[in-house]
């Protein structure tokens, strides 16, 4: 079983999202013009949610798939008063992304709670047991890009979250089920591998090194890219057409993507085999080269 840590909830007489039902009437209703109140609003009723244990896991997972499209486009708009910003922030908008790291901090133990059930034996939670895992791992992601606008080291306990839910879905033999993600529109399908891969080519891009717009702009190339990288559990084979780096990353280390150093070994080890998306890169900047058309 996950560990979930519920928050407590003060307060009385609070209007909850009870079902999927009430939720879609609820977003009907939410103010995405003002986005400081949808904002408010929306972390209420994630921390409401992720307190009750009246719902069952199916409709939890559903109430949490209509929540989503809504979350990103009201923390996309909240980002922007920090994000591009002098470091250090203003206390105002240091305020700010603390809310926003919050609001996706409750939307990921919303998707955890799904996970908990389904190791649980819920049944009903089956089939969607491929999408719960890459819905964490992308919110996982999501946590370290927002460390990333501010320049700071994602924490030790959010790789390990991240590392913990991809080996899980890999035990599960899930990590590679095709699957649909609505707000991935780079892809016709992905997978929960593709989601752990993002965060760590993100992370291995070395993002302190970019401005705001740089950053988003690898963060959504990766929406597509990250579906051509696989991890392997045993070390490549040399690929002479293709020099690449070694990289390997430890799912018991609280850390990203790292060289493959002599005598590295071990079962908590996975490979990344980058050799796909590198010939695809290849591919494009020859046709640059040779005068082809950006937008090609």
């Amino acid at each position: 079983m996950l560990s979930i840590d519920q928050p407590s909830i003060t307060g009385a007489n609070r209007t909850t999202i009870s079902d999927a039902r009430s939720c879609q009437q609820w977003l009907a209703a939410l103010p995405l013009t003002n986005a400081s109140a949808a904002h408010g609003e929306l972390q209420l009723q994630l921390d409401l949610l992720n307190h009750t244990s009246a719902l069952s896991g199916i409709e939890r997972w559903r109430i949490l798939e209509q929540l989503r499209e809504s979350i990103q486009f009201v923390q996309g708009e909240i980002a922007k008063r920090y994000v591009s910003k002098a470091m250090p922030l203003e206390p105002n908008e240091l305020a700010i992304w603390k809310k926003v790291l919050a609001l996706w901090q409750a939307f990921t133990q919303g998707y955890l709670i799904c996970l908990q059930n389904y190791e649980d034996n819920d049944k009903a939670l089956a089939p969607h047991a491929p999408h719960i895992f890459q819905r964490i791992l992308r919110l996982c992601g999501q946590q370290m890009l927002e460390y990333q606008h501010l320049y700071q080291s994602v924490p030790d306990t959010l790789w390990r979250q991240l590392h913990k839910t991809y080996a899980q879905a890999e035990a599960a033999g899930l990590a590679r089920t095709p699957l649909v993600d609505p707000l991935n529109r780079m892809v016709e399908a992905t997978r929960a591998e593709s989601a752990y891969v993002h965060a760590l080519l993100l992370d291995l891009a070395d993002p302190f090194h970019f401005n705001a717009k740089h950053i988003d702009q690898v963060d959504r190339w990766l929406d597509k890219w990250a579906s051509r990288v696989t991890l392997q559990m045993e070390s490549l084979a040399v690929r002479p057409e293709i020099r690449l780096p070694e990289l390997v990353v430890d799912l018991n280390k609280g850390k990203g993507l790292r060289p493959l150093k002599p005598g590295d070994k071990g079962a908590q080890l996975r490979y990344i085999d980058l050799s796909l998306l590198a010939a695809t890169l290849a591919k494009r900047i020859r046709h640059l080269r040779k005068g082809g058309e950006p937008a090609e």
